[in-house]
């Protein structure tokens, strides 16, 4: 009888470890294809349960900005950046090499519209050294679409 006993509180013990205590991430794709630039895509992983947001960007390097038609279209993506996610606003993780650690900076995409299908993400924050400048654009809004 105890050991009847103590296989079911075991058996019990491990599932609630397995099938609860660990949790699958919930993980989400989206894509933005900006409309500046040819042949251009970003594609936004955002994992719910680690609060973090990734950026994959074609070309990889669209933030220091892209030439078509003598205009230089700057948007706020780079590949390989990570945002931290706080309710609705993805603030952007930047790399101290000094201290060697993540910090969160002033730059960030805030939520303005959301549905099931798409996210409409607004730049705030970043610098804008060519603001002056006549032939250079920034985007500031970015509408993502949901992958499958």
């Amino acid at each position: 009888m105890r050991k009847n006993l103590l296989f079911y509180v075991g058996a019990w013990s491990l599932f609630v470890f397995f099938f609860i205590g660990c949790k699958p991430d919930r993980i989400t794709k989206w894509r933005y294809v900006p409309e500046e630039i040819d042949n251009a895509e970003v594609i936004l992983t955002i994992n719910e349960t680690q609060g973090l947001a990734e950026v994959e960007c074609t070309p990889t390097n669209m933030y220091c900005g892209i030439q078509k038609d003598s205009v230089y279209y700057h948007y706020w993506l780079k590949n390989g950046w990570t945002y931290q996610v706080v309710a609705d606003t993805f603030y952007l993780r930047k790399y101290v090499e000094a201290t060697g650690q993540n910090i969160i900076g002033r730059e960030r995409m805030i939520i303005k519209e959301k549905t099931s299908r798409s996210i409409l993400l607004q730049s705030d924050g970043f610098h804008e050294a060519y603001s002056t400048i006549a032939n250079h654009q920034y985007i500031h809004n970015y509408k993502f679409e949901r992958l499958p």
